[in-house]
């Protein structure tokens, strides 16, 4: 994980392993693929379903992603 990735994730843990993994897989591929869509940046079918479930998680908060993000 680059280092700008992991200051982005500190602070922002979901509570539960797979959540805080997932939200790095999907920060991984969209910083890659800048600009993209979810589809084109998770390259699959597979990783474009789960980024899609979990922004669908009733547990994941874009307010808290974005809350944690900003203090650092």
């Amino acid at each position: 994980m680059d280092a700008w990735m992991q200051d982005e994730m500190n602070g922002c843990a979901m509570g539960v392993r797979r959540m805080d993994q997932r939200l790095a897989k999907l920060l991984e591929d969209m910083s890659k693929r800048m600009g993209k869509g979810i589809p084109l940046a998770c390259q699959d079918w597979a990783n474009t379903n789960a980024a899609y479930q979990f922004l669908d998680n009733d547990r994941v908060s874009e307010a808290e992603i974005l809350a944690a993000a900003a203090a650092t």
